[in-house]
């Protein structure tokens, strides 16, 4: 259950960050197995500034103590920078460009 948690917490701060640079299409793709979880977050071309900021946010260093104690607090203060926290419950985040689209995938492993 908590882990479910952590993966809607992860799209609700995602999503409003994308949100809030202006990307109005965005379209979310969620798969699960017993292994893994991805999250598949495609829109409109991201600008190099937009992927830069991101990419300088989220490395997918995923911190166990963070992960345990503090991702609930996302999105709770006045903060209006959570991908930092993000960071903390991925293992990983990658980038592809096809047709005017950025896919951003992110992935946490179980």
């Amino acid at each position: 259950m908590q882990g479910n948690q952590k993966i809607c917490k992860i799209i609700e701060e995602f999503s409003l960050y994308i949100l809030e640079n202006s990307y109005a299409n965005l379209n979310i793709d969620i798969k699960q197995d017993e292994y893994k979880t991805v999250l598949a977050f495609t829109l409109t071309y991201l600008e190099d500034h937009v992927k830069d900021y991101i990419t300088q946010k989220i490395k997918g260093e995923r911190d166990r103590q963070i992960e345990e104690y503090g991702w609930e607090l996302m999105g709770e203060g006045d903060s209006d920078d959570d991908l930092g926290i993000i960071n903390a419950l991925i293992d990983e985040i990658t980038f592809k460009e096809a047709d005017e689209k950025t896919v951003i995938r992110m992935v946490r492993y179980e």
